[in-house]
């Protein structure tokens, strides 16, 4: 009789405890809840330049990427991030055809940020779009007048 006396302590605490458990599971719920409007409210870093990206690269939506990479700039002090939206934005210009953008985009990027290793490659780029837009206004000019 001792043991089934025990075995059914056994079981009536458990009970107990089985009946708690839907109350703390509600505090964790709640407590959930809070941690992820706190965290929600937190701004991510780069979460811009990462949607400008898939913008870019994925829907091929220059134009939203184009907003996106100015609001990062605005939004971010990471260097890495501010001279990558630049560069990406001005070659987001080059897709939409908008070469004067574009460039004056690049030179914004080698001014803000001289010693920067993107700021080579901006004059780089920088030379061949001018050189771009002079050999298609010579041949755009040729073709008028032939």
């Amino acid at each position: 009789m001792l043991d089934e006396d025990i075995e059914l302590d056994d079981e009536e605490e458990e009970l107990e405890e089985f009946e708690e458990a839907p109350e703390i599971s509600v505090n964790t719920e709640k407590r959930t809840d809070e941690l992820r409007k706190q965290l929600e409210a937190i701004p991510t870093k780069g979460a811009n330049f990462y949607m400008a990206n898939s913008f870019y690269y994925e829907a091929r939506d220059y134009e939203a990427a184009i907003k996106m990479y100015k609001a990062a700039i605005a939004e971010e002090s990471d260097e890495l991030i501010v001279a990558k939206s630049l560069y990406y934005m001005a070659e987001s210009y080059v897709k939409l055809k908008e070469l004067d953008d574009a460039i004056a985009v690049f030179e914004d990027l080698a001014k803000r940020l001289p010693d920067h290793y993107l700021a080579s490659s901006a004059k780089r780029r920088i030379a061949a779009l001018k050189e771009e837009m002079e050999i298609t206004s010579n041949f755009g000019g040729g073709l008028e007048n032939g």
